[in-house]
């Protein structure tokens, strides 16, 4: 493109003119903007400003009226939870954790109840022992009663088998409900504990009838030297002696078996230990919930 002379100068003048045109039309905007911005604030001031004037004067005039202070002071009130329903709710929920420890408490009573029985079992079981270790002279007498005590004893294992079947089913209720209680834990363990010492002493009682049983083996042995003669008096007495010896294997197996309901009575003890510190940690969850609610029906009431 040619151009003559000085019309290039010409063109770049007519830019810087347009250039200028646009630049103060854009500062123009700018203040424009700018300007209207203050301007509505300040006219929604003035505004706002008679709006509290207003209020302000209403204010003044009906301060003092009756209706006008009930609305003002039951206005905060409006959309607050009723507190007779929620007094009902923590009532209800009172009732709930009440039964389930009243429960827990039944089931613990009923465990002590069984307890007493096996205790009487275990005394009655002593009893007869100690009436087995008379006169050791008479050996028909003995055998007899060796017998009587078997029959006894078979009977005592059927019942203690019972027992602690019972025993675990409860055991098994009594965990899942033992969180709502823990004073009856202090009168199970003193139970086992009586346990522990009875077991000793039928431990104590069986040692002195293995003394028994090794006297009267060796006053056997003595009567075989005196009366060899005797084969027939012989057989029986090796007879008798052998039913003795298997009266002490099955007295052996029902220690064994006692034993092991002691063993099992001790993870039972640990089993509510655990289960006394998870009901220490739920009581005291309880209690500051508990502490709570007294707390917001107490503000409840004050705020009615």
């Amino acid at each position: 493109v040619f151009f003559r002379a000085g019309a290039l100068g010409k063109l770049e003048e007519y830019r810087d003119v347009i250039v200028n045109r646009l630049i103060r039309y854009m500062q123009g905007k700018c203040y424009q903007i700018l300007r209207y911005r203050d301007f509505s604030k300040r006219r929604d001031q003035r505004e706002l400003l008679v709006v509290c004037q207003r209020q302000f004067r209403k204010y003044m005039s009906m301060r003092e009226w009756g209706w006008f202070i009930i609305i003002q002071k039951t206005r905060p009130l409006i959309g607050m939870p009723n507190p007779e329903e929620e007094l009902r709710i923590l009532e209800e929920k009172a009732n709930e954790k009440y039964g389930k420890y009243k429960e827990a408490l039944d089931v613990t009573a009923e465990l002590e109840q069984q307890n007493t029985n096996l205790k009487g079992d275990i005394k009655s079981l002593t009893k007869q022992l100690e009436e087995e270790q008379g006169n050791l002279s008479i050996y028909t007498e003995r055998q007899e009663k060796a017998n009587k005590l078997k029959a006894e004893t078979e009977v005592e294992l059927a019942t203690q088998q019972n027992i602690l079947a019972d025993e675990e089913a409860t055991r098994i209720e009594l965990a899942a409900e033992v969180k709502q209680h823990s004073g009856s834990i202090g009168v199970v363990k003193k139970d086992i504990e009586d346990l522990e010492l009875a077991i000793a002493k039928v431990e104590q009682e069986k040692a002195n009838r293995d003394h028994s049983i090794r006297a009267l083996n060796d006053e056997i042995a003595e009567q075989d030297e005196v009366i060899n003669k005797l084969n027939k008096e012989k057989k029986h007495i090796a007879e008798n002696q052998s039913k003795s010896n298997e009266d002490l294997v099955v007295a052996e197996e029902k220690v064994n078996h006692l034993s092991s309901i002691k063993a099992k009575l001790e993870e039972t003890l640990d089993e509510l230990e655990g289960a006394l510190d998870r009901e220490k940690r739920a009581r005291g969850k309880l209690e500051k919930e508990r502490r709570k609610v007294e707390g917001e029906v107490k503000i409840t009431q004050d705020m009615v």
